[in-house]
């Protein structure tokens, strides 16, 4: 996992296998970039002081978990997981 401190006190943990992008105006994008899976689809978050907003969570996304303390975590979904594991690029 790695772990970024983002806008408004944020953080976000995600797998070293996604790309973060982040801007100081609390827009977080986070994609998967293998393309074995059609379409590269980005997680995107808008945060705030108080908030975050998402519009759609991606097909290699399992779950975004938002805690109290302003900390996202990322899990991927299984089937990447596996995939990752047979074609030896997961780290």
């Amino acid at each position: 996992m790695n772990t970024f401190n983002l806008a408004y006190g944020w953080t976000l943990h995600a797998p070293k296998i996604l790309s973060v992008l982040t801007n100081e105006f609390g827009e977080v994008g986070i994609l998967y970039s293998e393309k074995n899976f059609g379409d590269t689809q980005a997680l995107l978050l808008h945060l705030s002081e108080e908030t975050l907003s998402m519009n759609s969570i991606p097909h290699h996304i399992e779950k975004v978990e938002v805690s109290l303390k302003k900390v996202i975590t990322i899990s991927l979904s299984q089937f990447i997981i596996e995939w990752e594991k047979e074609n030896k690029t997961l780290k």
